[in-house]
């Protein structure tokens, strides 16, 4: 038996998948890393256009003001929509990384897969979840910032295959209670 790479996956072929290490953890990073990033191209972007930098969480805060004026809402919707730009954003990364194979096979198809799933959610949000569910984030968004965002946001998802290799997998990054003994080295 050789020693395995430093970039194969947690776990290996017939052993089973761990949800914690090859889809919860690396999605969750690759989501908030992601879901940072395309705020942080929102925020930038609508206030080079004339908008304030919180007007993106704040349109995401309409899910639950929705009759409200976006000038209106103050500090508790900013932090009310980041909230729930992380949640979904975690979410959605959690759920590719559960779709992705955890097998080398699609190392280098990551990034254009991620890339795909985040134009189709793009797609999913903008025009069919946003116009019932946040009307006033329907109305007032700039759709070509949340759409470079978007891309942004599917460029992070290609963080989840690395993640899961053993170098990350074995790091001291990880928490000890996360850890375990990674096929016949010695226990932490």
């Amino acid at each position: 038996i050789h020693a395995p790479a430093s970039d194969e996956p947690a776990t290996e072929p017939g052993e089973g998948r761990d949800f914690l290490l090859d889809e919860a953890l690396p999605g969750t990073v690759a989501g908030l890393v992601g879901g940072t990033l395309m705020m942080l191209v929102y925020m930038g972007g609508s206030w080079i256009f004339g908008h304030g930098p919180w007007d993106g969480p704040k349109m995401i805060s309409s899910l639950f003001f929705r009759h409200v004026l976006l000038d209106d809402l103050g500090t508790g919707s900013i932090l009310l929509g980041l909230g729930i730009h992380y949640a979904v954003s975690c979410s959605l990364a959690v759920a590719f990384a559960m779709a992705l194979p955890r097998y080398n096979s699609t190392m280098f198809a990551t990034f254009p897969l991620a890339v795909l799933y985040s134009l189709a959610m793009y797609v999913v949000m903008v025009y069919f979840v946003a116009s019932w569910a946040a009307p006033l984030f329907a109305r007032d968004v700039i759709h070509a910032l949340w759409f470079v965002g978007h891309l942004v946001w599917g460029a992070a998802l290609g963080l989840i295959e690395p993640l899961r290799s053993r170098v990350w997998t074995e790091s001291r990054l990880v928490p000890r209670f996360i850890r375990r003994e990674a096929h016949g080295h010695a226990a932490w």
